[in-house]
Formats: structure tokens, sequence, C-alpha cells
């Protein structure tokens, strides 16, 4: 991938897809039944049927059970076969997590810090499995992709990912996107990311990684992956940051309270 020319804005591919309001129905769903599980239901109480829930919220049976398996896989309910679906004990509570992004975190590397935005996508979630596992999605749902690059002093320090479900964020190609993105999240669509999953690894830099970068094929790097979610589990976004070698080291506080 090449970069683009100072002054060139962003592509932008859209390729077809459903609406984003039928991608954000089964959220909604999952949303209105872990209020209902919180407020009236105990730990190992019965969760109403699938028929029953399909009535009440007027959809088809196949978005109830996609609501009911975020609320499973957030280990909020659990199933038993030929049984039905169940409250689960509670885990541990923790507060919030308070949660700088990148930009906040390398802010104090040096006086100069900018971010450049080289790439805009979006499309269907079908054409990338892993992306369909980890943000919940359907093959059929709408992803938007953004890629950028983050300078020190004019020097590349970091090539950029991040991949949202564009039914949470309709109209983010419109914004602004070489600040914050977790503040422009908040800011626009009320959303937060409280919880994060991470994964950590070195690795070597090889294709777009080297390309982009403008670093020599083989170049040790970090290679950072990264899932957020909001306060009721519901998978925001996935990144991934990519580190070359010989740059500023890059310290992460994720800091919570147990009550």
């Amino acid at each position: 991938m090449s970069l683009l020319p100072s002054g060139v804005e962003p592509r932008l591919h859209v390729v077809g897809g459903k609406s984003p309001s039928t991608q954000k129905a089964h959220l909604r769903i999952a949303e209105a039944i872990e209020k209902e599980v919180r407020e009236t239901l105990l730990p190992h109480d019965c969760i109403p049927p699938e028929r029953e829930l399909v009535e009440r919220f007027g959809v088809s049976r196949a978005t109830v059970r996609n609501a009911i398996d975020t609320l499973v896989q957030r280990g909020l309910l659990y199933r038993i076969p030929k049984s039905g679906t169940y409250v689960s004990e509670p885990g541990p509570s923790m507060s919030p997590l308070t949660i700088s992004s990148i930009s906040e975190s390398m802010g104090g590397f040096a006086q100069d810090t900018r971010v450049e935005v080289t790439e805009v996508l979006t499309g269907e979630a079908r054409g990338n499995a892993e992306i369909t596992e980890v943000l919940n999605l359907r093959p059929s749902d709408l992803t938007i992709t953004i890629r950028r690059l983050r300078y020190i002093d004019d020097e590349i320090v970091a090539f950029e990912c991040s991949v949202f479900p564009y039914g949470l964020v309709p109209g983010i190609e419109k914004e602004k996107l070489d600040g914050p993105l977790y503040e422009l999240l908040e800011r626009k669509w009320g959303l937060q990311v409280e919880r994060l999953r991470q994964k950590v690894r070195a690795t070597a830099l090889r294709g777009r990684y080297a390309e982009s970068l403008h670093a020599k094929t083989g170049m040790p790097a970090l290679h950072v992956e990264r899932i957020g979610y909001t306060r009721s589990g519901i998978p925001l976004e996935r990144s991934i940051f990519i580190y070359p070698g010989e740059k500023p080291s890059i310290e992460v506080n994720i800091i919570g309270n147990q009550d």
C-alpha cells in the first residue's frame, strides 16, 4: 500500500451490505435482556424462551439467538441443552477501567506528534472470518476499517489498523479521524471502551507493514492486538498496532479499583 500524498483525502470504498440498523438489532435486544436479568432475575433463573422473546421484540428467531449468544459469550448467561438458558453466577465486581488511547499514551514522548489517516474502508464482514468472530458479527454485517500512521518528530513510529462494526458508528468516515478515536466514539455515539483484551508479541516486518512503515523487510517489531468492549460487553473495536524496532517503547496503564 502506498501512502497518500500530502493534501489528498483518504480513500473510502463501500461494498454492498445490509442496513446498519439490521446489524444493531441483536445488540439492542441483548441490552434489553441484560437489563431484565439484572433487575428481575436471580442466578440460575431461566430466561424466557426464544419464541416468547421473538414475539416480544418483533424480530426473527435468528436475531434473538444472536442476542442470547452475545450474553452467553460474556458469561452473563449459560445454556443447558434441551432445557433452556439460565442466569450465571455473578463474577468479581470491578469498577470501570480508566483507559487512555494510544494517542494520549504517546503524547509525552515528544513535542511533535501527529497522525496521518492513510485509508478508510467499509465492507461486509464475510471477507474476514477472524473479524466476524472477535466482533461477534454476521457475514453480512458492515465493518469500517481505519488505517493510520503515527509520527513523532516527523518520524513514523507506528502503523495502526482499527476495525469497528459500522452499525455502532454510522457516518464515522465523515468525521476527523486523525485524533483520539476513543474520544470521538464517546462524544459522537456515547460509546466508551471499558474493558480491553490485548495480546503483545514480537514479530518481523513483512509486506504491508514494512512498506507502510518505510522499514526494511525482516526488521524486528512489536505487534499489539487489542479488542475493546463496552460496559455491556459488546465488542466495539479490533485494532492492530505495529511498532518497529529502535522506536520509543510504549507503556499501557489499565487502571481499575476492585470493590
